[in-house]
C-alpha cells in the first residue's frame, strides 16, 4: 500500500532559491496524489512568498500545496512546527528552501520503508556542493534497532545531526511529542535529533543519494559568525541537554560531545568574559568527572583540548582531525 507524504519547506527570504526548490518537488517519480507540499514563509520580507504563490497557482498537477505565512520571523524551529501541525501525510520530510532533492528521492526513502516497516526514520545520503563530499559510502541498507546505539551515535555526531533529507513517521514525531526547541535559533536539528534518540526504535540508512545540500548565502555554516551570540545561547542549551544524558552507560559519548561544544565556545575569539567563566566552569565539571570514572584517555584528551596546556603548545585541532581523535579516543576507551 503506497503512503502519504508532507514535505516541509520552511522559507525565509528565499526568492533566489525557491522556484528551483519547488521544481524538484513537482519533478518526483513517486506518485503525486500522495504528495503534500507545506510551505512556511517565516516573515519574508522579499518576494519569496509571492513567487511561492505564482508557482503553486501554475501548477497543474496533482501535489497539494499549502502556504503558510507567519507574519514575523519566527525562526526555523518554529517554522518546521508549525508544518508538522497542519501535516495530513503518514509520513513527513523536511527539507530547506535553498537545498536540492534528486526526482527519485521520495521513492527512495519509501522503498526502504517495506523492506524496513518497523523503522521510525529512513535517512537518505546526501552530497554537499561546497566540497562533492558524501555523507556515507555504505553500499547497501544499513539497519539499527538499538537504542542505546542510536543515543551513542547522535552524541558522537556520527547519526546525520540535520533534520533535513530524514523520512519520518508522523505518529512517532507526535506520540513523543518531538517538536523542535522554539528558542534554539541555531543547532535545533541537533538538539532534536538528541530528543528524537531516546525515544527511536529502529533507524535505516540507505544508500542512494536524495539530497543535494548546496552551501550557500542562507546557509547555516555561512552565517554562523554573524549571529556568535545566537550560536552560543543555542551552545549552551546543547550542553545542558547533553549533561541529562551523562551516566555511566554514556559516559565517554556524553563527555565528548560536550568537551566538542565547550572547545568551540572557548575558541572564538570573540567571547566576553560572562561567556568564558561560565564555560570554563563547565569545563573544569567535565574535568571532574573524568576523575571520577577513572578514564585516563579522556583526561588526556581534555588536557589537549583546553587551556592552558594548548596554548602554550600551540596545539590545534582542525575539524577532520579532531573528529578522528574523539572516535579514536572513544574507541579505545569503550575497549578498555
Amino acid at each position: 500500500m503506497r503512503k502519504s507524504i508532507s514535505i516541509i519547506i520552511p522559507i525565509y527570504n528565499s526568492e533566489k532559491y525557491i522556484i528551483s526548490c519547488l521544481g524538484c518537488i513537482v519533478s518526483q517519480t513517486y506518485p503525486n496524489t500522495l504528495i503534500e507540499c507545506i510551505i512556511i514563509n517565516d516573515g519574508s520580507f522579499d518576494n519569496s512568498a509571492e513567487l511561492s504563490k505564482e508557482f503553486i497557482s501554475n501548477y497543474k498537477g496533482n501535489i497539494r500545496f499549502k502556504l503558510i505565512n507567519h507574519k514575523t520571523n519566527k525562526g526555523l524551529a518554529e517554522a518546521r512546527n508549525t508544518g508538522i501541525k497542519v501535516a495530513t501525510g503518514s509520513y513527513l520530510y523536511f527539507m530547506d528552501s535553498d537545498d536540492h532533492i534528486t526526482n527519485n528521492c521520495i521513492e527512495k526513502l519509501f522503498a526502504a520503508t517495506e523492506l524496513y516497516p518497523d523503522a521510525d526514520i529512513i535517512v537518505g545520503n546526501s552530497i554537499n556542493k561546497k566540497n562533492n563530499s558524501i555523507h556515507h559510502n555504505q553500499e547497501d541498507y544499513i539497519y539499527f534497532n538499538s537504542r542505546k546505539q542510536i543515543l551513542s551515535d547522535t552524541l558522537m555526531l556520527i547519526y546525520t545531526a540535520f533534520a533535513w533529507n530524514k523520512l519520518v513517521k508522523y505518529s512517532f514525531l507526535t506520540s513523543n511529542n518531538l517538536y523542535f526547541y522554539p528558542k534554539m535559533k541555531y543547532y535545533e536539528d541537533l538538539y532534536w535529533n538528541l530528543e528524537i534518540a531516546q525515544h527511536i526504535n529502529a533507524i535505516v540508512y540507505i544508500p542512494d543519494i536524495t539530497y543535494i545540500y548546496e552551501f550557500t548565502d542562507n546557509s547555516l555554516m555561512s552565517t554562523i559568525n554573524q549571529n556568535w551570540g545566537k550560536v552560543i545561547f543555542s551552545k549552551i542549551e546543547l550542553i545542558r541537554k547533553a549533561w541529562l544524558l551523562y551516566n555511566e552507560e554514556y559516559e565517554i559519548e556524553t563527555h565528548l560531545f560536550i568537551g566538542h561544544q565547550i572547545y568551540q565556545i572557548l575558541s572564538h575569539p570573540n567571547i566576553d568574559k560572562e561567556v568564558r567563566k561560565m564555560i570554563s566552569t563547565e569545563r573544569k565539571d567535565l574535568v571532574k568527572r573524568v576523575l571520577l570514572f577513572k578514564h585516563p584517555l579522556l583526561l588526556l584528551y581534555d588536557l589537549l583540548l583546553f587551556n592552558p596546556l594548548r596554548q602554550i603548545t600551540k596545539f590545534r585541532f582542525y575539524r577532520s582531525r579532531y573528529m578522528v581523535i574523539r572516535l579514536w579516543v572513544y574507541h579505545k576507551t569503550k575497549k578498555n
